[in-house]
C-alpha cells in the first residue's frame, strides 16, 4: 500500500516543474557560452537543488535571498527587486486536468514502474560498490614509495590525504572511492608505464581524494537512480562528471607542472580495452570523454573570476524565478491539507465539485440479519485533489454501517470545486442509501 502522499498526480506535476527548471540549468551555460569549469559545475549543482525543492517550498523568499547576496558584489542591481512580481504565470494547471487524461489502472501502474525502475537502479549502483570491494579484495596492494620513490612524501604532505594503493587486473583504468578510507586502484599496465606519467595518474587520483568527489558522485547516481525516467537527469551526472575530471584535470597539471606527460597518460589509459562500465567510482577517464578533455586542457584561457561570479549569482536567480512560476502553474496539491481554506459552494463564485466515481458501501451481516435500511448524512471536506477529507457522521445507522459509508467516500473520486481556474476545497453533504436488495 503506497502513502497517501505518493501519488500519480504528484509525480507528474513534480517531474513536469522539474524538467522545466533543469532543462533551462542545462541551456543556459551553453547559450551564455560559459567557459569556466568551477562556474558551470557550481551552476549545475544549484540548478539540480532548485528543480528538486522548487516545487515542494516557496523558491520565491530564495530568489529574494539570491538578490540579497548578488546585491554585496554589484550594489547598483538593487532595482532588481522590482522583478520580485513576474514570479506570477498566466495560466495556472490543476491537477486534475493531467490526472484525468489517464485512466487510474494506469496512474496505478505507471507510479510502480517508476518504484520499481528506482529500485532496480540503487541496486545496481549498490551491485558496483560490493564489485569494487571483491576487485580490492583480490588486487595486490603497494606502497606508494615503490611507485613514485621519493616523491611520496611530498606528494602526501601537499595533499594532506591517506590512502591505500592497490594493483589488479579486473579494472581497466585508475580509480578512487571511499569518503574517509580512501583507496585508490591502477589497472596492471600502469606499472609499465613511465615514472613521469605514474605521477601524473596519482596526483588525479590525490586530488579526487581531497576533494571528496567520491561522496559527490553518490549523490548525483542517488538522484540519477531516483529519477531515472527523466532522460535530463541523466544529461546533468554525465556532464556534471565530465567537469569534475577537467577541473581535477587543470589542478593536477598546475601541481605536476608536466602537461605533456599528463596528456600521455590519458592516451595510453584509453588504450586499455573497456570491460567494466557499472562501477561507482570516478574513474581516470572515460573513452568517450577524451577529446573534450584533451581539448580543455591545451585551452590557455578561462573566464574571468569577476565574470564567473555573476553568472552563478545571475542564473541561480533567474532558476528560482522560474521555480516560483512553474510552482504556481503547476501546483502539487496535498493530499490533506489542514491549513487550506475551506469554501461554501457559492461562496466568492466557488463552483461545486462533481463525483466522479463512486465506490457503493457494503452490508454488514449484522445490518443484513436485522433488516436495516435508512440514509446516513454525512458532512465532508472535498479537497482540490478530488478527495474527500474529515468525513463525520451527522445521522448514522449504527451496526456497522456508519463505517462501511465512510470507508467507501474515502474511495470517492470528485472534479474538485473551482474558484475561476483554481481548485479549492469545500464543505459538503452527502446522503448514502442503504436499501437491501
Amino acid at each position: 500500500m503506497l502513502p497517501e502522499w505518493l501519488t500519480f498526480e504528484r509525480l507528474l506535476l513534480h517531474s513536469i516543474q522539474f524538467t522545466i527548471i533543469l532543462g533551462l540549468g542545462l541551456l543556459l551555460p551553453r547559450v551564455l557560452r560559459l567557459r569556466n569549469d568551477r562556474a558551470v559545475w557550481l551552476h549545475l549543482e544549484a540548478a539540480i537543488a532548485i528543480a528538486l525543492v522548487a516545487p515542494l517550498v516557496n523558491p520565491l523568499w530564495l530568489y529574494q535571498q539570491s538578490l540579497r547576496g548578488l546585491e554585496v558584489f554589484f550594489p547598483s542591481l538593487h532595482v532588481l527587486w522590482l522583478f520580485d512580481g513576474l514570479g506570477e504565470p498566466g495560466f495556472r494547471l490543476s491537477t486534475t486536468v493531467l490526472a484525468q487524461a489517464t485512466p487510474e489502472p494506469a496512474r496505478l501502474g505507471l507510479l510502480w514502474i517508476v518504484l520499481a525502475g528506482a529500485a532496480l537502479m540503487l541496486f545496481w549502483r549498490l551491485s558496483g560498490r560490493l564489485r569494487l570491494g571483491a576487485f580490492r579484495r583480490k588486487a595486490k596492494e603497494v606502497e606508494l614509495y615503490d611507485v613514485l620513490g621519493a616523491e611520496t612524501l611530498q606528494l602526501h604532505q601537499r595533499f594532506g590525504v591517506e590512502a591505500r594503493y592497490y594493483v589488479s587486473d579486473q579494472i581497466d583504468g585508475p580509480l578512487t572511492w571511499g569518503a574517509f578510507n580512501h583507496t585508490i586502484m591502477f589497472p596492471q599496465r600502469f606499472l609499465e608505464l613511465p615514472e613521469a606519467q605514474r605521477r601524473a595518474i596519482v596526483v588525479h587520483e590525490l586530488v579526487h581524494c581531497q576533494s571528496h568527489d567520491w561522496a559527490k558522485l553518490l549523490h548525483a547516481e542517488l538522484w540519477r537512480s531516483l529519477l531515472w525516467f527523466n532522460p535530463l537527469v541523466h544529461v546533468w551526472a554525465r556532464w556534471r562528471g565530465r567537469l569534475r575530471e577537467q577541473i581535477v584535470d587543470r589542478e593536477a597539471i598546475q601541481f605536476t607542472k608536466d602537461r605533456k606527460s599528463y596528456l600521455d597518460a590519458l592516451v595510453e589509459i584509453a588504450r586499455i580495452p573497456v570491460r567494466n562500465d557499472a562501477l561507482v567510482a570516478p574513474l581516470f577517464l572515460e573513452r568517450n570523454n577524451l577529446k573534450q578533455r584533451v581539448k580543455v586542457i591545451l585551452e590557455e584561457g578561462e573566464m574571468s573570476k569577476f565574470r564567473s561570479t555573476a553568472f552563478v549569482w545571475a542564473t541561480a536567480a533567474l532558476l528560482l524565478l522560474v521555480g516560483h512560476w512553474t510552482r504556481s502553474s503547476f501546483p502539487l496539491i496535498p493530499q490533506a491539507q489542514a491549513a487550506e481554506r475551506v469554501y461554501k459552494v457559492g461562496e466568492d463564485g466557488v463552483a461545486a465539485p462533481r463525483l466522479l466515481k463512486k465506490i457503493d458501501p457494503e452490508y454488514t451481516q449484522e445490518a443484513e440479519d436485522a433488516n436495516l435500511e435508512g440514509t446516513i448524512v454525512l458532512s465532508v471536506e472535498v479537497h482540490a485533489d478530488g478527495r474527500a477529507y474529515n468525513l463525520r457522521i451527522e445521522r448514522g445507522l449504527g451496526m456497522g454501517l456508519d463505517e462501511r459509508a465512510i470507508e467507501a467516500i474515502k474511495q470517492w473520486k470528485f472534479q474538485p470545486a473551482m474558484k475561476g481556474d483554481e481548485p479549492v476545497a469545500v464543505s459538503a453533504r452527502i446522503e448514502v442509501n442503504f436499501k437491501r436488495k
